[in-house]
């Protein structure tokens, strides 16, 4: 269980892995037990960050476990293959084509069942894989900086561009997208989403671009892990120049009265502003409110 979300009643214990009668492992389609007294906890820390990111860019759901490809120069399915060992799995790396595409894959319904248990996936019909669920899990809201930095890590190495003129992350999913944006706002960097229709594949796909000030501030935090586009960034940032800043504002179209309620002035340390579910809120400092309202 993560002892950053005390909520998720998910227990596992690693190599074996624990059953409801006991050690063994999991038949295929088994429940997570219900009770979890006395196993051992698992920390939601960076590493599984990194690994959820890679997950929801480039992975999927098997029948008995998960998939995930990449390019073998880009090193991110060896990075995603070291955090499976030190997990207590046993990830198999194959060559999927000539071109250097490379997929590891991890048998372990057990496994299956503690994503599924994180939000990462639905339930399979009765014969098939779950489907993965395509947007910013919970418990990556609610995690420390470390962990969101390293999801958004694996989200770039994986489903990320990097280009002349900024960075940008791909999906199909507008959900996942906007709660990509809402972790970036909280790190203070700011983003755009637009949608384009895909004639091929006949349907609509959705990009978050960040400018070249928000590309800067990015890549200087975020972890990647992957070689060729952390270079890749730097290169272009070069030729970019030094920069400066860009300002965004929104138009406050109408303003009307709301029935009264009780309200509450939150402070924090060091200048009373903070930024949280995207917006900054700046509160009153105490002793002032009199003067101001």
């Amino acid at each position: 269980v993560s002892n950053i979300v005390p909520d998720h009643p998910v227990r596992i214990k690693v190599n074996p892995w624990v059953t409801k009668d006991g050690p063994g492992r999991f038949k295929r389609r088994a429940p997570l037990p219900d009770s979890a007294s006395g196993l051992p906890e698992i920390t939601l820390d960076s590493e599984w960050g990194y690994l959820v990111g890679v997950f929801q860019g480039d992975g999927g759901f098997t029948p008995s476990g998960i998939a995930v490809c990449g390019l073998e120069a880009d090193r991110v399915v060896t990075e995603v293959a070291g955090i499976l060992e030190r997990i207590g799995l046993s990830p198999r790396v194959r060559r999927r084509n000539s071109r250097g595409l490379v997929e590891v894959r991890a048998h372990s319904v057990a496994f299956t069942h503690f994503l599924l248990r994180l939000g990462l996936g639905t339930r399979a019909p009765p014969r098939g894989a779950p489907s993965r669920q395509l947007e910013v899990p919970d418990f990556i809201f609610r995690s420390p900086r470390d962990v969101v930095l390293s999801y958004l890590a694996g989200m770039l190495d994986t489903d990320g561009t990097v280009s002349k003129n900024d960075i940008s992350l791909s999906s199909k999913s507008d959900e996942l997208l906007r709660g990509i944006k809402l972790l970036l706002e909280g790190l203070g960097i700011q983003s755009t989403i637009h949608s384009w229709w895909h004639r091929t594949f006949k349907r609509r796909y959705y990009v978050l671009s960040l400018g070249r000030h928000a590309s800067r501030e990015f890549i200087r935090i975020v972890p990647l892990r992957c070689t060729r586009k952390r270079l890749r960034a730097i290169q272009v940032m070069r030729a970019w120049g030094p920069g400066r800043p860009v300002a965004t504002e929104d138009i406050i179209v109408s303003v009307r009265a709301d029935k009264k309620a009780e309200v509450f002035d939150l402070h924090v340390p060091d200048g009373h502003a903070y930024i949280a579910a995207g917006l900054v809120n700046h509160n009153c400092y105490e002793g002032q409110e009199e003067k101001l309202f």
